[in-house]
């Protein structure tokens, strides 16, 4: 067989696979997703906590992939969540940010970022629960940045 030959037998399967694809899309049949669906119920508190922080940080890719990691969401759900920050934090509007992001963001968007930093390595040891003021490790209580004079 020549490479000719060869070449028009490869075209005429390539053609019988196209016609296959078409007919199945025409016929309704779908292919399942393998991708997993999350909800935005599935984000706790602690979740927006450190997505405020990495945003006030400005964090590199390695940080958003291993706190993404284990905290166990989608990091393109994290950086989306610290898009929708950036935006708070600038003042403006944007529709994607829930009630309980605005919630995060008036209790702990005027912390320092060392203050906040230390509440962030407190969720991730499993050792912060949420609700008011958050001792520190030295015993004084977390103040907001506005507090401090």
């Amino acid at each position: 067989m020549s490479f000719a030959d060869e070449l028009r037998e490869a075209e005429a399967k390539l053609k019988s696979q196209i016609e296959q694809e078409s007919v199945k899309k025409k016929s309704g049949t779908k292919k399942k997703s393998t991708r997993k669906k999350t909800s935005a119920a599935s984000w706790k508190i602690e979740d927006d906590i450190i997505a405020l922080y990495l945003q006030m940080t400005e964090a590199s890719k390695f940080f958003k992939e291993n706190y993404s990691k284990k905290r166990k969401v989608p990091q393109r759900a994290l950086v989306r969540k610290m898009e929708v920050f950036k935006d708070v934090i600038k003042g403006r509007k944007n529709a994607d940010c829930t009630d309980q992001m605005r919630q995060v963001f008036d209790e702990f968007g005027g912390y320092n970022p060392p203050d906040l930093q230390k509440i962030v390595i407190k969720i991730l040891r499993g050792e912060y629960l949420y609700g008011g003021g958050e001792p520190a490790s030295d015993g004084e209580t977390v103040r907001k940045s506005s507090e401090e004079s």
